[in-house]
């Protein structure tokens, strides 16, 4: 028998609970008894039948209103299963443990060099802003003041209107 993943494993793949819930790893179906919750008609009987003929396929829950289960590998994984299939996932992201923390590491500096370049892009952005503004007041003096200043071809003075 496998060795059940730890329970910080199960606590990082838990995404909630169901009355009802089948592991998609082994095919086990865990049902919820413990407040009778909402059961179709005929639903909890027919499960109570099922978990009679094949007690090792469907388990009755009487302590729980809901079973824990997560998703790891794009399959239901429910919390607890004995088929421990979520274990060859935690034993592999502990054997490769050293790539991994690489792997983060350098993604985290790559990601901190894109995050400085926007920032200096932003920030020279808001530099030009400022002097564009700085322009346009200048601008508007000129205007106010009916100072001449040079046309675009800079061959003739223009008159500010």
């Amino acid at each position: 028998m496998t060795k059940p993943p730890s329970k910080e494993f199960e606590d990082s793949i838990r995404h909630a609970g169901s009355l009802v819930t089948t592991c998609e790893f082994c095919g086990r179906t865990y049902f919820c008894t413990w407040e009778h919750g909402d059961y179709e008609k005929g639903e909890l009987e027919e499960l109570r039948t099922l978990a009679k003929k094949e007690p090792n396929k469907y388990i009755e829950i009487t302590d729980a209103n809901a079973q824990s289960w997560g998703y790891i590998d794009g399959k239901q994984f429910v919390i607890g299963c004995p088929c421990n299939s979520a274990r060859k996932y935690e034993d592999w992201i502990l054997e490769h443990r050293y790539l991994i923390a690489d792997y983060f590491k350098d993604r985290a500096e790559r990601l901190k060099k894109k995050l400085e370049h926007e920032v200096g892009i932003s920030e020279a952005i808001n530099e030009l802003s400022k002097n564009l503004d700085k322009f346009s007041k200048c601008i508007k003096e000129a205007k106010a003041s009916k100072m001449d200043f040079p046309s675009k071809q800079g061959q003739r003075k223009v008159k500010a209107r």
